[in-house]
């Protein structure tokens, strides 16, 4: 008799939800009510904005997460009915579950390529967005029940769980491909500083060559640093500048001064990892003075300084989405090998040689462009070369983006890492702003006179001033020496490289030599 007053009973439970399955959903309702509450609230302060971004008028967004918001309390008020009536399940834990990952791989799918780049605000939004559609397909499954086991559904669903599961892995693979390599195909633009220099560290190791040097022991380009170091140079891949170390304009000033100079860097770095470098390595062998290069082209946008939300960052802006990244850099590698003549593109030339030059006439008799420019191999393709040299004047040529707060707010923290030491700048002009003939071309590509070509070095004039910071414009001293066309003699940029040659190395150094000179005296 036992058994069989309990059969009903177990009967019964196995009819319920399970309880489980009933608090987790508890859980994701509770998490998606708060999104769909939050994103009201920014919505209702910043319609204007949430509208434009979307593409929608404000009241439809906030009708649509109103609908969302009912949904999401309507399929957990179901639920709750039939554990209490021990109603048919819906499938347990599964269903939810199965549904909301879904949900949230093709929302994170959506945002990633039309609400980009990442800001929290819009984040919000779409997370409501999405939490509300989970909550319309879940009360659409409690209220048609039937509606699930339809075979069309089935596949529709099983497909579409394979696709976004495939999504999910693909990225998690690459991801943690990326721990462990230091291509830069699996870069991703919000790693911290510490991984950014760790990563440059496995490409750039103590003792490899480049052009016949080896790196020192701490993988720069330059040699050994010791403590009676007079400046610590810090800078990106114009401190990597694609000559020998002979040319380069740290050595140049070397032997102009009689300063000894260390030259920090690395390629791929910006100010961010500059006073990562100070303040980890720089600093450390208690430099006389420190001064940092500011390349125009790219250490004034770009990146980021703040450490906000940057986990979110990292899984919802595009630039760190490794599967939409490596297939599109993939590509254009390809693209560049194929115009290139299928050259190895981005190699550079010195980092092949696998013997020691320790002579001028070894190097000259090595790389024979040392002496002629016309000789020297180009980086880029031509149309890839318009490509870069195009974004960067529109980025920072034009008078509507004037914020310099984050480059400023690096120098800053900078120089105060420096502590007492003198602290200065060395800014460096891109190649259309010396080269009239290329900088016709970029104002013709993309049809705007309005661009100020000298805008960069006015704007930090400005500000470095108001900071107390002493700097060396080297603009006018490279258009007066660096005139010609890039064929020519007078030339100093690698042909479609936008790097210093040897030329220009020597008429950095030999400016730089007084600066750093009238820096270091007591």
């Amino acid at each position: 008799m036992k058994a069989n007053e309990t059969r009903p009973a177990r009967a019964a439970s196995r009819d319920r939800p399970s309880i489980v399955g009933s608090l987790l959903l508890l859980v994701f309702l509770v998490a998606g009510l708060w999104a769909v509450v939050e994103a009201l609230d920014v919505t209702l302060g910043r319609r204007q904005l949430i509208g434009k971004r979307f593409g929608i008028d404000g009241r439809v967004i906030l009708g649509a997460l109103a609908l969302g918001g009912a949904c999401l309390l309507g399929s957990f008020l179901l639920r709750v009915r039939a554990w209490r009536r021990t109603e048919p399940r819906d499938g347990g834990l599964g269903t939810p579950l199965r549904l909301l990952f879904e949900m949230l791989v093709l929302g994170s799918a959506c945002y990633l390529a039309y609400l980009q780049p990442f800001r929290r605000e819009i984040f919000d939004v779409a997370l409501g967005l999405t939490m509300g559609v989970w909550g319309a397909a879940l009360l659409t499954s409690l209220l048609m029940p039937d509606l699930p086991s339809l075979r069309a559904l089935k596949a529709l669903d099983l497909i579409l769980f394979n696709l976004c599961l495939f999504a999910v892995l693909m990225e998690c693979g690459l991801r943690l491909t990326a721990c462990y390599s230091s291509s830069v195909i699996l870069a991703q633009a919000d790693l911290r500083s510490i991984e950014i220099i760790e990563k440059r560290k496995q490409r750039h190791w103590p003792g490899r060559l480049r052009f016949g040097f080896p790196l020192n022991s701490q993988g720069h380009y330059d040699t050994d640093f010791d403590r009676t170091g007079r400046v610590a140079l810090i800078g990106d891949s114009f401190s990597f500048g694609p000559v020998p170390h002979h040319y380069h304009f740290s050595t140049v000033a070397e032997r102009e001064t009689g300063l000894e100079i260390y030259n920090y860097g690395y390629p791929g770095i910006s100010p961010p990892e500059y006073l990562y470098l100070l303040r980890h390595e720089a600093i450390q062998l208690d430099p006389a003075s420190v001064v940092v290069n500011i390349f125009v082209g790219n250490d004034i946008f770009g990146y980021r300084y703040d450490t906000d939300h940057r986990l979110l960052r990292l899984w919802f802006d595009r630039v760190n989405l490794l599967a939409y990244q490596v297939p599109k850099r993939l590509w254009r590698l390809q693209a560049e090998n194929r115009a290139l003549g299928n050259q190895q593109v981005g190699a550079v030339e010195g980092e092949q040689i696998r013997r020691r030059l320790r002579t001028v006439e070894e190097m000259t008799a090595e790389y024979p462009w040392l002496l002629d420019p016309s000789l020297e191999k180009q980086m880029f393709s031509e149309k890839r070369f318009l490509q870069i040299e195009t974004r960067r004047a529109t980025l920072i040529c034009d008078p509507a983006r004037v914020d310099y707060s984050v480059l400023i707010a690096v120098l800053r923290d900078m120089r105060r890492v420096a502590g007492g030491r003198p602290f200065a700048v060395h800014i460096l002009p891109d190649e259309f702003q010396v080269d009239d003939e290329l900088w016709n071309t970029l104002v013709e590509r993309t049809g705007r006179p309005e661009l100020v070509r000298d805008l960069p070095q006015q704007i930090l004039a400005e500000k470095l001033a108001e900071e107390g910071i002493p700097f060396l414009d080297l603009l006018p001293i490279f258009r007066a020496n660096c005139a010609a066309h890039h064929r020519g003699k007078q030339h100093c940029y690698h042909l479609r490289n936008t790097h210093f040659n040897a030329r220009g190395n020597r008429v950095a150094g030999e400016a730089m030599a007084p600066f750093l000179a009238r820096l270091a005296e007591p």
